[in-house]
């Protein structure tokens, strides 16, 4: 085939299919007709063996105008300014115009129904002046008294008080002639005062020596070795053989670590004790006392030592002379001690682990004891709680329990003895 034939036939595929032809209202690009000429002439014979490339004939004109365009053209909603004329039969109505002639109409006033009163003419108030006084222009200044004056007066204030002071004897005289009935007697015995105030001043500052007396007591193997360390020790040192001594502590356990130290007051004499912790965890209260110049240690105080355990009081064995505890009141009654005659209290163990009730007759020293242990007073109030005590008990009458016992005696305040 000849190149250009195939050139020709290339392009009669091709140009259809890449620039369709268009028809654009808004272009005025004169309409093709059967005489145009396509861009490449010496392809024209090739077209006329493929019809399906040929356009189609040009649509020739209308003949008549189309109706729409010829018709009556059809108005739309119109915006105008001009005014809407009215309707010929409507009949119009006349406005009623009324004159106004600038006339004020006045209204009369009114008569009152009561009379004015008359006038009344008030005479001037006469003018009172100032009478001289504390706002006068001598107001602030002071005025000085004479010499002799305050002379005068010294003497005068002299004089009273040396009579006071010379009447002074015979008064305190008077007053101690007798005590008046009933009247309490407050004297204060000055020299033990100042006796304690120095046992006091000594005790506050002997923690350190506490501690070490306490750890020799805890570690030492034989109660031989505690003369130096107890007090009253020809007394003590036997009980301590007789009594089955507790586990001993290693030497390096220091007992004033983490230890209170304190310095009360018991049966009227100051003593210390040192409150701390075991190594293994359990309390214990360590009571020291002042005796010939010397810290000591009171054993009884301090293991709570009583003639007798509760596990036999429990079972009314034992002998209950000397029994240290911890003592609360309580409720608790029986024939055999009825509330009309006795005051119930209740005994704990030195370790709160056994109890017993024990009860006081009424009027008894030893109920009057028990009573100030609880009773307060004007500063203290009453109180329930635990107090410690060194009691003497006895026996109860017959039909009592094993573990009631009477207060014989309450031997001293606190564990620790006078």
């Amino acid at each position: 085939m000849h190149h250009q034939d195939f050139l020709g036939i290339l392009r009669a595929f091709l140009i259809p299919a890449m620039h369709p032809i268009v028809s654009d209202p808004h272009n005025h690009v004169p309409e093709v007709s059967s005489d145009d000429l396509w861009g490449d002439a010496e392809d024209l014979p090739l077209l006329a063996y493929r019809p399906s490339t040929i356009l189609p004939p040009r649509r020739p004109p209308p003949e008549a105008p189309s109706p729409t365009a010829t018709g009556a053209r059809q108005e739309g909603l119109r915006i105008e300014s001009a005014p809407q004329r009215r309707p010929a039969d409507e009949a119009s109505t006349p406005l009623d115009v009324q004159k106004i002639d600038g006339s004020v109409i006045r209204l009369d006033p009114e008569a009152p129904t009561q009379p004015r009163m008359p006038r009344q003419e008030v005479k001037p108030q006469p003018v009172f002046k100032k009478a001289a006084g504390a706002e006068t222009s001598e107001w602030g200044s002071t005025k000085k008294l004479p010499v002799r004056w305050i002379l005068v007066i010294g003497a005068g204030i002299t004089s009273i008080i040396i009579a006071a002071l010379l009447m002074l004897p015979f008064i305190n005289r008077s007053n101690a002639i007798g005590q008046r009935p009933g009247q309490i007697d407050l004297a204060v015995d000055t020299t033990d005062a100042i006796e304690d105030a120095v046992l006091i001043e000594q005790l506050l500052n002997l923690q350190p020596e506490a501690g070490a007396l306490f750890r020799k007591y805890r570690t030492v193997a034989t109660a031989d070795d505690l003369a130096t360390v107890v007090r009253d020790p020809r007394t003590i040192i036997p009980l301590i053989r007789a009594n089955n001594r507790s586990v001993l502590i290693s030497k390096r356990w220091n007992p004033s670590e983490g230890a209170v130290w304190n310095v009360l007051p018991a049966n009227g004499k100051p003593f210390g004790l040192l409150s701390g912790i075991y190594p293994d965890f359990s309390k214990f209260n360590a009571y020291f006392v002042m005796e010939e110049d010397q810290l000591r240690l009171d054993w009884k105080a301090t293991s709570g030592y009583g003639t007798a355990t509760f596990d036999q009081l429990s079972n009314n064995q034992g002998d209950p002379a000397e029994i240290r505890a911890t003592i609360i009141p309580s409720d608790y009654y029986s024939p055999v001690f009825p509330e009309t005659e006795f005051r119930s209290y209740q005994l704990f163990s030195p370790d709160n682990m056994k109890a017993v009730w024990c009860y006081a007759s009424l009027g008894s020293p030893a109920a009057k004891s028990l009573a100030r242990l609880f009773q307060g007073g004007t500063i203290l109030k009453a109180t329930k709680s635990p107090q410690k005590a060194t009691l003497r008990l006895e026996r109860g009458p017959e039909g009592a329990l094993p573990n009631q016992w009477l207060v014989a005696e309450m031997l001293h305040e606190e564990w620790i003895s006078p």
